[in-house]
């Protein structure tokens, strides 16, 4: 994990363009390394022929799951005022939204 972390930090973070919140960044690059790796490597243990077809079976029900609670994740937003108290909602394509001043 430390080696991944020096690699985003060396070659996945911006030095140049618009301001971004880098923690942001680091956990969106780590996250998606991360999940990406788990799912493939899940896909090549259900797909793996040397594997017992009962564990096989097992870890492509595992992967699907994991996937579907990852996707849910990232779609369902109704705990966000939960998890963020105080954080103003307002959504960007709103004909009257306010044009604040934050970056």
């Amino acid at each position: 994990m430390a080696d991944l972390v020096k690699l985003v930090q060396k070659r996945g973070m911006p030095k140049k363009g618009p301001p971004y919140d880098g923690n942001m960044r680091m956990a969106c690059v780590l996250s998606y390394v991360l999940a990406l790796w788990y799912l493939r490597l899940h896909r090549a243990k259900a797909y793996d022929p040397r594997r017992p077809v009962k564990l096989r079976q097992g870890a492509y029900w595992s992967r699907l799951g994991y996937a579907q609670a990852l996707f849910v994740a990232i779609t369902d937003e109704s705990l966000d005022p939960k998890m963020f108290p105080g954080q103003n909602w307002e959504s960007p394509w709103n004909p009257h939204t306010t044009d604040g001043y934050f970056v």
